[in-house]
């Protein structure tokens, strides 16, 4: 597994990055576009703004954050902000910066942030996705296997649920009592299309309930 989706408050993330941050050596680039060239890099991602705040009602929707080596380069682009250049925001400088994620990066990894979102009064936690970029996937790929660390780490403990169409999802503690309390679990966008979805929790077996 390369990949991950969960549902989880910035409580339920700690305890797996304080048991992997002193093992794993990459850094959380924001992307996006920016007015200067003074990029938001983080070594730690508790660091990160506003996590747990959803900025959108959709996955992949609002802050993302290219994970990468530490020692790895970062891209910045520079464009011209005129009339003839495409741009996603109205900049007032003369020029706009950009950071995404392009193959000029042996490795890199992707995470979209959720969190908390209100919709029209109805409280939304937006589900978080973390999911291996480009790279030789090979076990002997230090990257990946730093990257997995991370994922499998920040899960631990997690309950699992079925959110179809969208697959197996994780849920943190903090996340399941919020959950339990009336908050709705989104894993793809907050429309009434997906927002009626029953997550169905899988009960692991054990030797006692196995049939």
């Amino acid at each position: 597994m390369s990949d991950y989706q969960f549902f989880a408050t910035p409580g339920d993330l700690i305890p797996g990055w304080d048991a992997v941050k002193n093992i794993i050596d990459f850094k959380f680039v924001k992307e996006g576009f920016r007015d200067n060239p003074d990029w938001p890099i983080y070594r730690s991602l508790i660091d990160i703004p506003n996590l747990g705040i959803a900025h959108s009602g959709r996955v992949r929707g609002g802050d993302a954050y290219i994970i990468m080596p530490h020692t790895e380069p970062v891209h910045i682009t520079k464009y011209h902000n005129g009339p003839d250049n495409w741009t996603v925001q109205n900049f007032k400088t003369e020029y706009y910066y950009s950071v995404t994620f392009i193959p000029e990066y042996k490795h890199f990894a992707y995470f979209s942030l959720g969190g908390y979102w209100m919709e029209q009064d109805v409280p939304n936690l937006i589900g978080h996705k973390l999911f291996f970029g480009v790279g030789e996937l090979s076990p002997n790929n230090e990257f990946l296997n730093q990257f997995k660390l991370l994922g499998k780490s920040l899960i631990k403990g997690f309950n699992t649920v079925k959110m179809k169409p969208f697959g197996q999802w994780k849920v943190g503690p903090e996340a399941l009592e919020m959950y339990r309390n009336g908050v709705r679990l989104i894993p793809y966008r907050a429309d009434l299309q997906y927002s009626t979805i029953i997550p169905q929790f899988i009960v692991k077996k054990t030797k006692d309930n196995a049939s």
